[in-house]
């Protein structure tokens, strides 16, 4: 490893003196670390002089010059010791005794001007400086005070020299220039290794695929990694040392990052749709900067998407809550209610309901609203999937179990659904066999793999569903009594459609919305006619069909309002009241049967399936009778 040390030397005898000295310490060197050293005599023009060290060392006004300049290398500074001032007040009294003398200094250099006036007896008047800006109002003081002769560093010997003082320059000793190269030395050694380890991570950063902006605690860019430029359209070497306001043309981003924390705030930059964090860092109580993070919209909806594509996939979430359920039916009231508290219990759950009235989303409700909402929501359709393959899903198979099984076996769904809620639907499409399994791991809460000789422990509340009487199936002998019993704790009755007054008309509206949002189209207002005829309609496919209803709607209407002439599309509307006028067509005569058929079949439009509906009778019941009566 190579560490170099650039020394400005205020003077050519300074410069040999260095020289000197760095010969002695590299006769000494370790061998740890290689040094490298360039010596430059300023002259004052330290802002001219390229820089290409490791660390800085210098004198006085020029160390502090370096200072404001390279924030980012150490500087040392070469020390003026007390044994350097006496050796230049000792000069002045020599050639020039009883006269008094200036001394310009920094201020650490006049701490122990007392002493030095004691040790000497001479009568030096003090005049410390900070910045080279100070030095012509100095030289004016003095020269007010009639006093010519000046102590003062090299550059500023070279200043009073113009203005025809006799100035005397100040010279660093051997001892303390091998001092500050030493500790030159010593700081460029960790300068590299502090630059190794940061070129590490921001190689590390370069690889993360977002945009990542750290800066100090006076706002300058501190890091500006590879994706923050690609984002932004800003160079990497352009950004760092510089404020962010002036490299970052955008007004919000700019505003943002000059403000307090952000998260997550999304905006427009080069065409593209960012989101911008901002966190502010602190040390030991105090302000350190900041670091802001951004990244593509479109890259985060991506992630999302991945995952909730893997997640339900896996049929692992819920998204539904009771906040999703629209009904204002007392009906409909009392049973979310109902629900409600079922939801503050693990007892297991049997919801009944007729298709369409939307038993998975009453029980997804449950489950967000339990203990155990943090936990799995696995759903299974029993009555969907062959038994040959149910068995192996719910609980799973141990590696080698058959032909074809994945290698180390496969987790079933009760495991997956540890510490949650698993939804078995159409419960009464599971055989008698299975029905067996599951009361076993209902009464052990434990399960075996197929092919396994390991129980696993199993902590799954089970919300059943089914559009059929379990209670009829058992009296029939199609349904397990004891499994009956174990499912049946807590009991959730869904009403149909059509027992739930108003709601239609509430339901179809919510639809309408969200399907008019989507198709990018202002909401279709229902007239009152309209209305009428959603709730005298039977529904016998329950939300699921109000809610076809409602889409085909969406896109069938041309205009904004909804009368009885968009309902030609919709003939089971166009009947009426259906409910009504549904009847049977036993004990009819034969031109009885005809009238009866025909108007049927003309106020449902021609559509065969709904007058059958209408009749009380079976499509191919219907078209027999046709056939019979000649009816075209």
């Amino acid at each position: 490893m190579t560490a170099k040390v650039m020394v400005f030397a205020p003077s050519p005898k300074i410069e040999k003196t260095v020289r000197d000295v760095w010969q002695k310490l590299e006769e000494i060197s370790s061998g740890e670390c290689e040094y490298e050293l360039e010596v430059v005599v300023p002259a004052g023009n330290e802002n001219t002089i390229p820089v290409d060290a490791d660390a800085l060392v210098a004198r006085g006004n020029s160390a502090t010059f370096l200072r404001e300049r390279f924030h980012e290398l150490p500087v040392v500074e070469i020390p003026i010791t007390g044994i350097d001032v006496l050796r230049a007040l000792g000069t002045c009294r020599r050639r020039w005794p009883g006269k008094p003398v200036a001394f310009i200094g920094t201020p650490n250099m006049m701490i122990d001007m007392d002493k030095y006036r004691k040790i000497t007896g001479m009568d030096v008047v003090a005049f410390p400086i900070e910045m080279r800006s100070e030095l012509d109002g100095i030289m004016d003081d003095i020269e007010r005070r009639g006093i010519d002769i000046v102590i003062a560093g090299h550059y500023t010997c070279v200043q009073l020299e113009r203005r025809r003082f006799t100035a005397v320059p100040l010279h660093s000793g051997a001892e303390a220039i091998e001092q500050a190269l030493r500790l030159g030395r010593q700081s460029a050694y960790y300068s590299v290794m502090r630059q190794q380890q940061t070129m590490r991570w921001r190689g590390l950063i370069d690889c993360i695929g977002e945009g990542i902006i750290a800066a100090d605690s006076r706002g300058r860019i501190s890091l500006f990694n590879r994706y923050a430029s690609e984002l932004l359209g800003i160079s990497g070497e352009d950004a760092i040392g510089r404020q962010a306001g002036d490299v970052i043309k955008q007004p919000r981003l700019r505003e943002l990052l000059s403000g307090g924390d952000a998260d997550g705030e999304i905006m427009s930059i080069c065409g593209q749709e960012l989101t911008v964090s901002k966190v502010s860092v602190r040390f030991r109580g105090e302000a350190a900067g900041y670091i802001a993070h951004i990244q593509k919209v479109s890259k985060i909806q991506q992630l999302e998407e991945n995952i909730r594509k893997r997640s339900h996939e896996r049929g692992l979430t819920a998204k539904y809550t009771f906040d999703s359920i629209t009904g204002e039916s007392e009906a409909m009231r009392e049973t979310i209610e109902t629900a409600k508290i079922y939801s503050h219990v693990d007892s297991n759950v049997l919801i009944e309901g007729a298709t369409g009235t939307g038993k998975e989303l009453f029980a997804q409700s449950i489950h967000n609203a339990s203990g155990r909402r943090a936990a799995p929501f696995v759903a299974v359709n029993c009555a969907a999937i062959p038994e040959s393959l149910l068995e192996s899903e719910l609980f799973g198979y141990a590696d080698g179990a058959f032909t074809g099984a994945r290698r180390g076996g496969k987790a079933g769904l009760f495991e997956l659904a540890h510490n949650g809620t698993i939804f078995l639907d159409e419960i009464h499409g599971m055989s008698l066999t299975l029905q067996g399994r599951l009361l076993r791991v209902i009464q052990e809460k434990e399960i075996m793999r197929i092919g396994g000789d390991k129980v696993v422990p199993v902590n799954v509340r089970i919300i059943s569903a089914t559009n059929r009487s379990l209670r009829k199936l058992v009296e029939s002998g199609e349904f397990r009594d004891d499994l009956y019993f174990r499912l049946d704790v807590l009991k959730l009755e869904l009403p149909p459609l059509s027992a739930r007054g108003e709601d239609a008309v509430l339901m179809a509206r919510k639809f309408i919305e969200g399907f008019c949002r989507d198709l990018g189209r202002e909401p279709l207002e229902l007239s009152p006619a309209v209305c009428r005829r959603l709730l005298e309609h039977s529904w016998p496919g329950n939300v699921r069909e109000l809610r076809n209803f409602c889409e085909k709607l969406c896109v069938l209407c041309r205009g904004d309002q909804v009368g009885l002439d968009a309902l030609t599309s919709f003939p089971m509307l166009m009947c009426g009241n259906d409910t009504g006028r549904r009847r049977s067509l036993r004990g009819s005569s034969r031109e009885a049967e005809r009238r009866e058929i025909e108007a049927a079949l003309s106020r449902c439009g021609g559509n065969r399936s709904r007058a059958a509906a209408e009749l009380g009778i079976g499509r191919t019941t219907l078209w027999k009778k046709m056939r019979e009566l000649g009816i075209e």
